[in-house]
């Protein structure tokens, strides 16, 4: 699972937990991420931060009365979620050991060297011991939404999300109606008033007699056209 080694912890390839390790985690204004090791197997490693804890506080009396922070967490399916970070970026190779640029994701598979850092903080009226990330070897990289889809057992990239339709105004609505009920008149054969009004003041502008409610529409239908044009 990991090996100590001059000082410093080396993991075997473990899969990356909520991973800020290509740009900076902007809530803590450090390079952090996550992995977990099963219960059993991280004696070693607390024993380790134990360990440099101790030596801390041996040369630091002054910060052995306050209180022990710790950068840790049991959690209850019987693993230690432990976390890491850093204020430089680490830094970050691929599997043959050239620069990786792409995005390291969660669930990504991947190698950490990290050193435990012993600190006292005196706003907060504590120390600890945390893990610092020096290098990551990335062995294979999850992005986020493809992660994401695979749950949903899909491979492919989803759709870009279409931006929703502006909601239809009074003026909109009222004239979709007429379209709609001029449309369906027509439909069914029924001659509506717009349209009379045109044939009447075709007939009207080629001599033709009309009748009395021809000559009203045509009325009508002018005065209409005018105010509109």
């Amino acid at each position: 699972m990991y090996t100590i080694k001059d000082g410093y912890v080396v993991t075997d390839e473990i899969a990356v937990l909520w991973p800020c390790l290509t740009k900076i985690n902007s809530r803590y204004n450090k390079y952090t991420a996550a992995f977990e090791v099963p219960e059993d197997l991280a004696d070693d490693l607390l024993g380790f931060m134990d360990e440099r804890l101790e030596e801390y506080l041996a040369a630091n009396q002054a910060s052995s009365e306050l209180p022990s922070a710790v950068h840790w967490k049991a959690r209850e399916d019987g693993t230690i979620l432990f976390s890491v970070q850093n204020r430089q970026r680490p830094t970050i190779v691929n599997a043959e050991g050239t620069a990786f640029t792409g995005v390291i994701g969660p669930g990504s598979t991947v190698r950490l060297v990290m050193e435990p850092v012993c600190y006292t903080n005196n706003a907060n009226g504590h120390v600890g011991v945390s893990l610092r990330v020096i290098a990551v070897e990335v062995v294979q990289a999850v992005e986020k939404r493809q992660d994401a889809l695979a749950l949903l057992g899909h491979t492919r990239a989803a759709p870009e999300a279409q931006p929703e339709a502006a909601p239809e105004t009074a003026q909109e609505r009222n004239i979709r109606l007429v379209v709609e009920r001029r449309e369906a008149m027509r439909a069914q054969g029924v001659e509506t008033e717009r349209d009379a009004g045109s044939r009447v003041l075709a007939s009207a502008g080629s001599g033709a007699s009309l009748s009395n409610a021809d000559a009203n529409r045509a009325c009508s239908h002018g005065v209409k056209a005018g105010a509109m044009y």
